[in-house]
């Protein structure tokens, strides 16, 4: 996979997580970072990204290491070893990591095994630019590279590993969309359907719908029976065309 397309699709997968399951980080801050993922399909946006983003990762990247080393050995992690996270930022200053203060260590690891994912992916594009590298020889350094690199798992609370994602009353205005919601983490959470995949192709238009192939057109053909109910059908029609409202606004 091109590393710029890796990337993105982490973060924006770190986002969806943010979005559905961390109920301390306000709407209004889940929205910024929506948007930051979004505009990062911009090049030049990107590659401003990379450079501040690297610079801001490197000014904590012993710890991260540190705790990567650990884990990696099995050696047990105190609570304190992880509070170097309480100060810091990232995504441009958007995502306050102080909001993970408060859960257990295994949310904390998953945290910092992704931003090391992150920036061993930065360390790799500043490489290639100082080397400069074409993007195809870049994307074969990335992939050498990548294995490399520790597996980051899903930022989820531990509680909530092992049963089916409930989500609070009435979010998303309750009703047809929250149950169709509900059942596709569950989908998510058993791996049967990726979430990036699906939120990459409602970003590229309603043509993906029929695109044979696409996740969207998967996820429709597996739902067809709840569109096939006119009330159903038109519940959710008018609660997704809300929901985007506000986004846009």
């Amino acid at each position: 996979m091109p590393i710029k397309d890796s990337l993105v699709k982490s973060i924006f997968k770190f986002v969806f997580e943010i979005e559905v399951g961390f109920d301390q980080i306000s709407l209004e801050n889940k929205k910024s970072l929506t948007n930051f993922v979004k505009k990062l399909e911009k090049q030049s946006v990107y590659d401003d990204w990379v450079n501040t983003e690297y610079d801001n990762l490197a000014s904590f990247s012993d710890d991260i290491k540190h705790i990567c080393q650990k884990l990696k050995t099995g050696e047990k992690i105190q609570t304190k070893e992880f509070d170097f996270l309480n100060d810091k930022k990232v995504f441009n200053g958007i995502l306050d990591l102080s909001h993970f203060k408060d859960e257990n260590r295994n949310t904390k690891k998953d945290l910092v095994l992704l931003l090391n994912n992150i920036y061993k992916t930065l360390q790799i594009i500043k490489k290639g630019k100082e080397n400069n590298l074409s993007e195809e020889e870049l994307d074969e350094l990335y992939n050498k590279c990548i294995s490399k690199v520790e597996p980051a798992a899903p930022i989820a609370r531990q509680s909530q590993s092992q049963t089916q994602p409930q989500l609070p009353q009435n979010f998303l205005g309750g009703g047809s969309l929250q149950n169709l919601v509900t059942d596709m983490l569950g989908e998510f959470q058993k791996g049967q359907l990726n979430p990036m995949d699906l939120l990459q192709d409602i970003m590229k238009g309603p043509e993906n719908i029929n695109k044979e192939g696409s996740a969207i057109n998967k996820f429709a053909k597996k739902y067809e029976n709840r569109f096939n109910d006119d009330n159903v059908k038109k519940e959710i029609e008018q609660q997704f065309g809300s929901i985007m409202k506000n986004l846009k606004n």
